[in-house]
């Protein structure tokens, strides 16, 4: 797990992030917590509480995004201010 990191790049996979300002460039990651700013990656389990996130490919479960863009696939997505250029979301709860 990593945990107080400020900037996280080009990594296969994730367990586990929590509270870290930046992320990108990366394949995997299991579950997201408290992340400032995340872009360039392809599956992410499960995000919490971030503040921006973009250039993904598959997200399973977003709680508290503020905002998102140029994704392809959501399934479940919380509480979310903005978000855009997408291609498919399962369900949306505001």
């Amino acid at each position: 797990a990593d945990t107080t990191v400020k900037v996280i790049h080009n990594c296969d996979h994730i367990d586990t992030v929590t509270n870290v300002k930046m992320i990108h460039d990366f394949d995997q990651v299991g579950t997201v917590t408290t992340v400032e700013m995340m872009h360039d990656f392809d599956h992410i389990d499960t995000v919490a509480t971030v503040k921006f996130m973009h250039d993904l490919d598959q997200v399973g479960t977003v709680t508290t995004a503020e905002m998102m863009h140029n994704y392809d696939h959501i399934d479940t997505i919380s509480a979310v201010k903005v978000m855009h250029d997408f291609d498919r979301i399962d369900t949306v709860t505001l």
